[in-house]
């Protein structure tokens, strides 16, 4: 009886200690295995998640594009209507301010006429607005008889 209650002291401790080891091990191992398996799913999941995201983000930039492309359209069209209506305003305002310009340059040249600092400086300001406007070339030659005979004044004032 001493050596079955040797055996069964030492040796079965020892096998139950290696039976509890391996199951032990198989839990451990078949916990690890489940949470593969959930990664794999968890991982796949998130996949088809991302991919619904960025498909919808696709089409939601893909419909705010082409309403852009819509609205930049219909604002170029209103672009370029304002722009022809400032060019049918930019040329009534060139005739009534050219022909004022060139009344007033008629008058500047008139012979008995003398033309003063603050008339020349006036003239200057309205060619100025003359060109802006696009004025043509004879609005050019008419203010170069005008500075020409301005200059011959000033010569004549300052030989006296």
């Amino acid at each position: 009886m001493a050596v079955l209650e040797w055996i069964a002291k030492y040796w079965v401790n020892w096998l139950c200690m290696i039976v509890a080891g391996g199951v032990v091990w198989f839990a451990k191992h078949y916990v690890k295995l489940q949470k593969q398996a959930l990664d794999a799913k968890w991982h796949e999941k998130e996949k088809n998640m991302c991919s619904k995201i960025i498909t919808t983000l696709e089409e939601k930039i893909q419909e705010v594009d082409e309403k852009s492309q819509k609205e930049d359209s219909i604002l170029q069209k209103d672009l370029d209507h304002l722009h022809e209506e400032m060019d049918a305003v930019e040329s009534g305002i060139l005739s009534l301010q050219g022909k004022q310009f060139k009344d007033y340059c008629e008058f500047l040249l008139e012979p008995n006429h003398y033309i003063t600092i603050d008339e020349y400086e006036d003239f200057e300001i309205e060619y100025d607005v003359y060109k802006s406007l696009g004025g043509n070339h004879r609005g050019d030659a008419l203010h170069d008889r005008v500075v020409d005979k301005f200059k011959a004044q000033m010569k004549a004032t300052t030989n006296e």
